[in-house]
């Protein structure tokens, strides 16, 4: 069995990889807030979701698996924030999850956490207190 510390590693390091693969994106107009560019269709939202001292990192739509159940969920990291949201529309999210990066954690733990067969080239877990998810990225 590994250590928490192992988890972590080969945790951040599917995320690198992950995060890393080049992707190709229909074009998106970008609006600047304080200088941060931020997609126009959620700007609203993402500025209501920082915190003053916050800066938006990036917004990834993803897969979240917990035992047999798998959700359709939207990424939104800051520098201080991991929040989740589910789409309501084409142009409506709803808030699910917030948590502060200082109480999450991250794993290469699979099979702990989810019971459908996952590959680490593009999931990994994630946890926090109360809970703990697979992340697929797409």
């Amino acid at each position: 069995m590994r250590t928490t510390l192992q988890r972590k590693h080969s945790g951040q390091s599917a995320i690198t990889k992950a995060f890393s693969k080049p992707k190709c994106h229909s074009r998106v107009v970008f609006v600047f807030m304080d200088g941060v560019p931020v997609p126009s269709p959620r700007a609203r939202l993402i500025q209501s979701l920082m915190s003053q001292s916050a800066e938006f990192v990036m917004e990834e739509h993803m897969q979240l698996s917990t035992g047999l159940q798998t959700q359709e969920r939207h990424l939104f990291l800051f520098s201080d924030t991991f929040i989740i949201t589910k789409s309501k529309s084409s142009s409506s999210l709803k808030l699910k999850e917030s948590v502060r990066l200082c109480e999450m954690w991250l794993g290469s733990c699979m099979e702990e956490v989810a019971e459908r067969k996952l590959t680490s080239k593009n999931s990994f877990v994630i946890g926090w207190p109360t809970t703990n998810y697979v992340v697929t990225l797409r």
